[in-house]
């Protein structure tokens, strides 16, 4: 299962299944929790591969969308302020779900930050290299 498509039914496998277990610690919750792991680290690390096919114009332009998105979530949250906003803040994904803990994964914001952090960590590979 290398497949980033099959990875994911997968996962949506695992989600049902820990929702239909009783309330508690099982063996089977504990199995399923293991590769549930497992299988988003295997994802993680297909996108990462997917990125590295990817243009760097194609790149920056998702980069640039995803931190508008992330700086229109902050603004509904009733936003934060760090030097000047999110942008000026800048690497803020680790910090920002720190502080902000489970409704800043909640609401996106921790996605959108990890997702923003690899892209930049693309780039700043792709940069190193010329």
């Amino acid at each position: 299962m290398d497949n980033l498509e099959e990875i994911t039914l997968r996962l949506a496998w695992i989600i049902d299944e820990l929702a239909a277990l009783p309330e508690g610690p099982s063996p089977d919750r504990f199995r399923l929790l293991k590769e549930q792991d497992a299988l988003r680290a295997r994802a993680a690390e297909a996108a990462v591969e997917i990125d590295a096919d990817r243009s760097t114009a194609s790149l920056e332009s998702e980069l640039a969308a995803l931190k508008r998105q992330r700086r229109v979530l902050a603004n509904s949250r009733g936003g934060y302020v760090m030097g000047g906003g999110v942008e000026s803040a800048g690497r803020v994904g680790a910090a920002f779900t720190a502080l902000h803990g489970r409704e800043a994964s909640d609401s996106g914001l921790g996605r959108l930050n990890v997702r923003i952090s690899h892209i930049e960590d693309e780039l700043a590979s792709r940069n190193a290299r010329q």
